[in-house]
């Protein structure tokens, strides 16, 4: 079986900060500090100045090639939360949380 990384290319889109460009694995906030959006969240009160990043909807973004196969399988480490996975514009996947 061949194996395809997909760690590379992401972008992050949100209305308030628009299209930035993103590492995966990863999360907003790291994405949002990296690009200086925000304060580090673990320095101080900092976390209070980020709040609003828990109520916002972010869009990681990746393009890749994949070679024609008989049978392919996504594997997603590590998906917090909840969200919906997409691939060429239909929905694939929607877990809730990670943790449960």
């Amino acid at each position: 079986m061949k194996r395809v990384y997909l760690d590379n290319n992401w972008s992050l889109f949100n209305e308030k900060v628009g299209t930035l460009s993103a590492i995966v694995p990863g999360c907003a906030h790291t994405d949002l500090l990296r690009h200086g959006l925000i304060e580090d969240p673990y320095w101080r009160d900092n976390s209070e100045k980020c709040r609003w990043v828990e109520n916002e909807d972010f869009t990681y973004t990746c393009t890749f090639d994949a070679e024609e196969a008989e049978h392919a399988t996504i594997l997603f480490e590590g998906l917090d939360t909840y969200c919906t996975i997409f691939l060429n514009g239909e929905e694939i996947g929607a877990p809730e949380n990670m943790f449960i």
